[in-house]
C-alpha cells in the first residue's frame, strides 16, 4: 500500500493560513446519504466534534452478483459492509469519505485498516495548520471478500485552490483475517520478468493508444515497484500513478490463471481458483 504516491503533489500545495472554525461528522448508511443531509454549520467557538455511529453489516445471498451498500462485487460468503460517511469542514476546506465497515470482532482489524485508509486524506489536511481551500473526496469499496480475506480500494480526488486540476489517487487495503494483519503487495507478488511480461501483454490490450506509448518499458518496470495491488473474483487489478494529462492512475487486470509466475507463498492466493 504504497501512500500518497502524486496524490502528494496536491497535499504539498498546502501553504495559506487556515480558516476557523470546523466539524467532523461521521455517520453510517445504507446506501450513501445525500451530502446535503450531512452538513452543518461549525460551532461559535470553532471547535472541531466528531459523532459516530456503527452500522449493521448486511447480509445478501452469496449469488448476488449487485452492487449493495458500497461493494462492488459478489461478496463470496454472503456479507456486505456498511457504509460510513465522514465530513470535515473547517473555512473554505471541505472533505468528504465514505468507506466500508464489517459487523463483528472478526472484522475488527480490517474494518480499522479501511477506516484509516479512507480517513487518510482528511487526518493529513487537519495536520496541516496552514492548510486552506481544499475540496476532497474519498469513496472506499470492497472488491473482494471471503471468510480469510477482504480485499478494498479507495480512490481520492483532491483540488486546491491554487490548482485547476483536481488530482484522483486510488489507495487500497488487503487483509489476511486469518493471519489477522494486512498485507502489502510485496508480501503478494513478485516483481521479476514474469510480472513485467503480464503487466505488457495488459497494457497493450486494455489502455488507451496514449497510456501505451507512455508505459515504455523502463517506464512500466519502474511502475511496477510503486504500483497499487487488489483482488478482484476473476483476477489482480494492478494500479499505476500516471502524468495528470493522463488521468493520475491507470489500472490493468490480470486472470489469476496468469500469475502463477509471480504469486508469493502467501496463503492469501488460496482463495482463489488459480
Amino acid at each position: 500500500m504504497k501512500k500518497w504516491m502524486a496524490f502528494c503533489i496536491g497535499m504539498a500545495i498546502l501553504t495559506a493560513l487556515a480558516g476557523c472554525g470546523s466539524e467532523i461528522r461521521a455517520i453510517p448508511t445504507a446506501q450513501s446519504a445525500p451530502k446535503s443531509s450531512q452538513e452543518s454549520g461549525s460551532d461559535a467557538a470553532g471547535s472541531s466534534q466528531i459523532s459516530e455511529s456503527s452500522g449493521s453489516a448486511v447480509q445478501v445471498p452469496s449469488k448476488n452478483g449487485g452492487t449493495v451498500s458500497g461493494v462492488s462485487s459478489a461478496i463470496p460468503f454472503g456479507v456486505a459492509p456498511s457504509t460510513i460517511s465522514a465530513e470535515y469542514k473547517k473555512g473554505d476546506t471541505e472533505i468528504r469519505a465514505e468507506y466500508p465497515q464489517f459487523e463483528g470482532n472478526r472484522y475488527a482489524g480490517v474494518d480499522s485498516q479501511m477506516k484509516k485508509e479512507a480517513l487518510s486524506t482528511m487526518d493529513n489536511v487537519k495536520a496541516d495548520s496552514k492548510s486552506t481551500g481544499i475540496t476532497a473526496e474519498t469513496a472506499g469499496r470492497v472488491e473482494f471478500s471471503s471468510k480469510d480475506f477482504v480485499s478494498a480500494v479507495f480512490e481520492t480526488s483532491f483540488l486546491t485552490k491554487d490548482n485547476t486540476h483536481t488530482f484522483r489517487s486510488l489507495r487500497t487495503v488487503n487483509y489476511d483475517l486469518k493471519a489477522e494483519k494486512a498485507v502489502m503487495e510485496q508480501d503478494l507478488i513478485v516483481n521479476n520478468g514474469a510480472l513485467y511480461k503480464a503487466a505488457d501483454a495488459a497494457v497493450k490490450k486494455q489502455l488507451s493508444k496514449e497510456l501505451q506509448t507512455y508505459f515504455t518499458p523502463q517506464v512500466l518496470k519502474d511502475s511496477l515497484d510503486q504500483s497499487e495491488l487488489y483482488f478482484k473474483k476473476d483476477g489482480i487489478v494492478v494500479s499505476f500513478t500516471v502524468i495528470y494529462t493522463l488521468g493520475d492512475h491507470a489500472e490493468i487486470s490480470i486472470p489469476y490463471n496468469e500469475t502463477q509466475g509471480f504469486r508469493t507463498e502467501s496463503s492469501v492466493w488460496n482463495n482463489f481458483a488459480t
